[in-house]
């Protein structure tokens, strides 16, 4: 005979025997918990409407908190789960008061599911109610009150809400957090409730001797949990069996990426909704839809789905870095894109980070690194607005610099990725390649592939018509190009490195030997092979020492530095094209303004009031002198010594940073660093940080690219770059 199964409504089941409170603990020291124990008794928990449960790790750790949480909300029997240290005792606050503050609770927000007596409301905001070693009868916030996290020392749970902690997670951190932030993507709510109870903490000798091992996971602790929320948190595609959904924190991708126009483009073409009627699929023998990554025809357009994932804010921020190089040339056009256009796109990436990121995004050193070096800037700047010469002028090179601030927190943010620095630089060196071709074709048929004319004096300029960017830019990024073509060998990059330094001297400016000489000596001190360096060293030099022969301008200025035959000033001045003037002008500066300077890119309308010499043809308004030509003089002229000092300190924490870096990642980070010395290397002339719009978007690319190499992740996949030398 058939037998039915029994079957029960749900609200008719015996859940067996309940009790009001389950009081979890994990212990270590089993003289701590006793004391405890006595104190939730003398408290009124009793076992009539208490239960105790603990986690012996007195001897080993047999379960790290996670686990331990995960099996005390599975196994306790109270209503209400108490989740404490050991370490805690009972204050003046009773059973009764923890009774009130649940009924409490109950009437304000039904929904609540995990309360504390302390936790964080917002960034800086915290609710405390507690007696710890830091202070007596500590009460901060107007409790209750709403908290997004909660102190491990004291966790009430409600058993009917089926809380749980991460699975994903260990340790001995951050699982009260974790808690609250299940809690809210599950519906519900926590608080910290005016409940006073006393810790004491750090005070037992024993117990700081005991736990070193356990204070010690704290950091490790915070990097998982980041690492964990932002793969949760991540923006992506959902398909179910009836239609395809976009989910992001944004409400802006929401509302584009879910609308049917766009889903019309990223769906088939036969159904808008091919899955949704199995049986007339089945009916009319339709065949079953494809998987999304299969092309139907090559007529038909089908997008991979797991590319439109993809598509995030890493992939943009790193094409919004590579603009920033690939629209420095002018192409002979008037008015040309210039490289504050994605830098300003960067900086809306950025504070768009900094808005849905901030937490991880601070966490991490690289960030922290950038914040300390733009402060060192930007204050000295800010003190020399009020006595500057143009202090329209200097507001504005404020302004630019927290712009650049934020353009720097989205490429460290989206360069941290070994793949994405791979694919960088290989397009770098794509684009210095097209450089030095367009150049060499510019040499040899007098104007280049956009019909740009070759300069008057014979200057091989590229496709930078009337401008001297071109030579600055190769030295710059030469070293990037040269970390890609060494995966290829030695050769090849001694090749490119001799076509660079070829084209970057036919522009007849001398401050570039100085940097490929820099580029040179980082190459060379790299290269592993002692056989191959001198011959190549000895290569390299004659091809350079050939075009400063075949460009006259070059061979003039070279010829200058032939005649100096003395130490007077004047000869000195003529040598260096009159810079030791501008440079004499701009210690006066200094002299007269050393707290202030004369304002941020003041050092034009600066200079007619400072400078002494009356041969000084900058003088008046016959010939104007724009910069420093040198960026120590240009600082400490137009910022006083604390924009000297500062920056000067800058150079010396990125040089700190590297050296304390493992030797993998300060191997990423070598180029990056090399750029940054060919610009910052101080006995040479190149233009300040201040001026224009194009250099300092250069200048933070590699410095932000350095700053991401040695905080970077690894990637898993052959990125095509070296890993060493």
């Amino acid at each position: 005979m058939h037998i039915r199964p029994p079957a029960v409504e749900i609200d008719a089941l015996d859940i067996g025997e309940r009790i009001k409170y389950s009081v979890c603990t994990l212990v270590t020291q089993h003289d701590q918990y006793q004391e405890m124990l006595d104190s939730f008794r003398a408290g009124g928990f009793t076992p009539s409407n208490s239960e105790f449960l603990y986690v012996d790790n007195s001897q080993a750790n047999k379960y790290d908190s996670y686990s331990a949480i995960n099996r005390f909300l599975h196994l306790a029997r109270g209503d209400y789960i108490i989740l404490c240290h050991q370490d805690i005792r009972l204050h003046s606050d009773k059973l009764e008061v923890l009774d009130r503050r649940i009924n409490e609770l109950d009437a304000l927000d039904p929904r609540w599911a995990v309360l504390g007596n302390a936790g964080g409301m917002y960034p800086g905001g915290l609710a405390i109610r507690i007696t710890d070693p830091s202070g007596n009868n500590i009460h901060k916030g107007n409790l209750p009150v709403r908290v997004v996290s909660l102190d491990e020392n004291f966790i009430v749970v409600r058993r009917s809400r089926n809380l749980s902690v991460s699975h994903d997670l260990k340790g001995f951190h951050f699982y009260g957090t974790d808690l609250c932030v299940i809690a809210g993507i599950l519906g519900y709510t926590c608080y910290v409730v005016d409940f006073h109870l006393w810790h004491i903490g750090g005070e037992s000798q024993q117990k700081k001797s005991r736990d070193q091992a356990f204070r010690s996971d704290y950091h490790p602790s915070r990097r998982r949990f980041i690492e964990k929320y932002r793969r949760a948190f991540a923006p992506r595609w959902i398909q179910n069996t009836g239609t395809v959904i976009f989910v992001s924190g944004s409400r802006v991708m929401n509302y584009i990426a879910n609308r049917k126009v766009f889903q019309s483009v990223i769906r088939r073409r036969e159904k808008k909704n091919p899955v949704a009627d199995m049986d007339s699929r089945r009916r009319h023998q339709l065949p079953a839809p494809l998987p999304l990554n299969v092309s139907c025809t090559p007529r038909k357009f089908t997008l991979n789905w797991q590319a439109v994932k993809n598509l995030t804010h890493v992939q943009l921020g790193t094409f919004l870095a590579l603009l920033i190089v690939a629209v420095m040339p002018n192409f002979g056009l008037k008015y040309a894109a210039s490289p504050a256009l994605p830098a300003a796109m960067l900086a809306l990436l950025g504070g768009w980070l900094v808005w849905k990121q901030r937490v991880a995004m601070f966490a991490a050193p690289s960030t922290r690194h950038l914040t300390i070096v733009f402060l060192l800037l930007l204050v000295p700047v800010l003190i020399s607005i009020p006595t500057s010469y143009d202090m329209r002028g200097s507001s504005f090179v404020a302004m630019a610099l927290v712009v650049y601030y934020f353009s720097g927190l989205a490429l460290v943010r989206v360069l941290r990725g070994d793949a994405e620095r791979a694919w960088l630089a290989k397009w770098i060196l794509f684009i210095l390649v097209f450089w030095i071709v367009d150049s060499l074709i510019q040499y040899i048929f007098k104007a280049d592939l956009f019909g740009i004319p070759i300069a008057d004096d014979f200057r091989v300029l590229g496709p930078f018509k009337a401008s001297l960017r071109q030579p600055l830019l190769i030295s710059l990024l030469l070293p990037v190009a040269l970390w890609v073509s060494l995966r290829k060998g030695a050769l090849l990059a001694l090749i490119f490195f001799t076509a660079a330094g070829f084209i970057a001297t036919l522009s007849s400016v001398r401050m570039v030997l100085v940097m490929l000489g820099i580029v040179a000596a980082g190459l060379y001190i790299k290269v592993p092979s002692r056989r191959f360096k001198i011959p190549a060293t000895l290569l390299a030099c004659a091809i350079v020492l050939a075009a400063i022969g075949l460009t006259p301008a070059m061979k003039e200025r070279m010829n200058r530095i032939a005649e100096l035959h003395d130490s007077k000033f004047e000869t000195l001045d003529t040598v260096l094209s009159t810079r030791a003037t501008i440079w004499e002008t701009a210690s006066y500066m200094l002299i007269a303004r050393p707290l202030t300077g004369v304002g941020a890119g003041a050092f034009a309308k600066a200079y007619n009031d400072h400078a002494t010499r009356p041969n000084d043809s900058y003088r008046g308004d016959a010939m104007k002198v724009h910069h420093a030509h040198q960026v120590y003089f240009a600082m400490a002229a137009e910022t006083g010594w604390p924009g000297l000092i500062g920056l000067i300190f800058a150079i010396g924490l990125c040089v700190k940073w590297y050296r304390e870096a493992p030797l993998e990642k300060s191997n990423q980070a070598w180029p990056y660093a090399l750029g940054l010395v060919v610009y910052f290397f101080p006995i040479n002339t190149q233009p300040p940080l201040y001026h224009g719009n194009w250099l300092f978007p250069v200048i933070l690319l590699l410095f932000a690219t350095m700053l991401a190499a040695l905080d970077g992740e690894p990637s898993t996949k052959d990125t095509g770059m070296p890993k060493q030398l």
